[in-house]
């Protein structure tokens, strides 16, 4: 096999796989909230069903895009990461999780509507554009961003760059404060 087909395909499977793991928390929420949309309660209201229909319309709406930018991303001769394109577009956290893609003057109405909702009795509120991930994708986004520390921490302490071990340590830190549910960035300096 030639080297740059070789090289191509390991970028190719390796952007997939960043993609893939935007999407998915995406795609559980979607489908999480489209079972909420569906359901009804004994007491429906106007505003329950008004807040799902936005929330599921706003998701779906992102995933569309997401899909459509992935392969565009595809059929690019340089293609660019998820994180290179949400950092081109100035979203929070590299666009580590599919919340910081979308913009706040579109979530905080959605939240709002959500919060107008009537209180059911021993119903639990939901709570839209959380960055929740599930346990085992946050163990092997944990797994890899660990290795990249211990890398770059070994390399620092062979160089004798004591600066670089601090900045290293300190990202150590806020990965280890990073709860089980949490997003976990792509890079250790998007710590």
């Amino acid at each position: 096999m030639d080297t740059n087909t070789r090289a191509l395909k390991i970028q190719r499977t390796t952007h997939k796989k960043l993609w893939s793991a935007l999407m998915a928390p995406l795609k559980r929420e979607l489908a999480n909230a489209q079972v909420g949309l569906r359901y009804k309660p004994t007491n429906p209201t106007p505003e329950r069903d008004e807040a799902f229909a936005a929330y599921v319309a706003c998701m779906e709406k992102l995933l569309a895009s997401l899909l459509r930018q992935q392969q565009a991303q595809s059929r690019e001769a340089e293609p660019k990461t998820p994180a290179q394109i949400a950092a081109a577009k100035n979203y929070p956290n590299y666009g580590s999780h599919w919340v910081d893609w979308i913009p706040h003057h579109i979530k905080d109405p959605i939240a709002q509507a959500f919060m107008a909702i009537p209180p059911q009795p021993k119903a639990k509120r939901k709570v839209p554009f959380q960055r929740v991930v599930a346990p085992k994708q946050n163990r092997i986004a944990r797994a890899r961003l660990q290795g990249q520390i211990d890398r770059a921490l070994a390399a620092a302490e062979e160089r004798g760059d004591d600066e670089a071990r601090l900045v290293l340590i300190k990202a150590q830190n806020k990965l280890d404060a990073i709860e089980e549910t949490h997003a976990i960035p792509t890079s250790w300096r998007h710590l």
